[in-house]
């Protein structure tokens, strides 16, 4: 890329999401293989465009929430082709709880992928210095006054146009886009609303039709709920076989779990139970896990709710910040102890990022008091207000400075 457009990246790159220095990194560990999808093989070549006879452009991820849609494009994103080239050109994984903020909003979206397509040496110079240009000219204005298909249209599609079909050919071809569900609108006061815009979604999935349905050189694969009303817009979908088998090498993690007393009526024992048995489980049979995992303790929920809300962006914490693993363990204090004990819900996370969720089912099981409430794992709203007040104070009179 010519020099004098080496200062525009970083221009570019604050509207894109915050982590896309790890363009690949979903928020919940990737799966192993994508096996578990019942067109598994048919969605393997379309992907690698193996099959010259599929000529869909636009396709979808079909399965129930908390299926492993997440966990599958995670894998989906890393797939190389035989020349151990990825095949992927741009991702973008939607979440309202990866402690990134941007990454619950539409206007991230054609910013991330234009960036991502501009400094991906794959697709040469020239690509990127015409994404580039018209950055220069037009980049505030398209990304704050513009729907997301004209952003689609002017940023990615025009200079598209301008290189040779010749050059076209070894590059990339998928972009990969999950968690439609996740988007977010902004309210009167700048803040997302705690609930998901159906119209910015579907603004999201009109665009991405009305672009490939133009000269669009890409195929994009989409994630989405059955009932989640882009069927109509897709030309057509891979459906999920559900429950989904992950190995152990998958999560490489156990969870501990201690029985009261041995079949033998000797000492209690412990022992090492794959947390895929829990996670793989229809809702109903998983309750008792999770009790099994947090212990019966309503501490320890707090603890779980705290990196969820704060990651989350929900009050007291800001939607502005991110929020590493590293704060949110000095934030716990002594309490951050429990945190660990609930490893198996979490993906190892470096310092610096936030906490990344192996299965985030765990929140809809300990938000409703009819299933959490009666295995004394219930923590409301307001508890839960209340608990971080407490820590706010707690940090902030450690930090003051005592009598002079």
């Amino acid at each position: 890329m010519e020099r004098s457009d080496s200062g525009l990246v970083p221009d570019l790159k604050k509207y894109c999401a915050e982590d896309i220095s790890t363009p690949y990194r979903p928020y919940v560990q990737a799966s192993q293989d994508i096996s578990y999808v019942a067109d598994s093989e048919t969605l393997r070549n379309w992907i690698l465009g193996s099959d010259p006879t599929d000529r869909r452009t636009l396709a979808r991820i079909s399965g129930e929430k908390h299926a492993g849609k997440t966990k599958l494009l995670g894998r989906v994103a890393n797939l190389c082709g035989e020349d151990g080239n990825s095949v992927v050109a741009a991702v973008f994984f939607f979440s309202i709880i990866s402690g990134y903020p941007k990454r619950c909003s539409k206007a991230s979206l054609v910013p991330t992928i234009a960036y991502q397509i501009a400094v991906n040496p794959s697709f040469g110079p020239t690509l990127g210095i015409e994404i580039l240009k018209v950055w220069k000219e037009r980049g505030d204005n398209l990304v704050q006054k513009s729907d997301i298909q004209t952003q689609f249209k002017e940023l990615i599609l025009g200079p598209l146009s301008l290189v040779d079909e010749e050059d076209k050919r070894e590059w990339p071809r998928v972009i990969v886009i999950d968690g439609i569900d996740h988007i977010r609108a902004r309210n009167n006061t700048g803040d997302f609303d705690a609930v998901g815009s159906g119209e910015d979604r579907l603004e999201v999935l009109n665009a991405l039709r009305a672009t490939c349905a133009a000269c669009f050189p890409f195929r994009i694969l989409v994630s989405g709920r059955p009932d989640d009303g882009f069927s109509e817009r897709s030309d057509r979908h891979f459906e999920f076989a559900y429950p989904f088998s992950l190995d152990e090498q998958d999560l490489d993690v156990h969870t501990v779990v201690e029985h009261p007393h041995a079949q033998d009526g000797s000492e209690p024992q412990t022992e090492a139970t794959d947390v895929v048995h829990s996670l793989n489980k229809p809702a109903l049979d998983r309750d008792a896990d999770f009790k099994q995992i947090l212990k019966e303790d309503p501490e320890a929920v707090k603890c779980l709710w705290t990196v969820h809300d704060a990651q989350a962006g929900l009050p007291p914490f800001s939607q502005k910040t991110i929020y590493s693993s590293t704060f949110l363990n000095e934030f716990l204090g002594a309490d951050s102890e429990k945190l660990k004990k609930l490893h198996c819900l979490f993906a190892p996370s470096s310092n610096g990022q936030p906490f990344t969720f192996h299965n985030t089912s765990v929140f809809d099981f300990l938000d409703d008091e009819g299933r959490a409430g009666k295995l004394g794992l219930y923590v409301s709203k307001e508890e839960r207000h209340t608990y971080y007040m407490s820590k706010y104070l707690h940090q902030w009179q450690s930090e003051s400075p005592g009598p002079s």
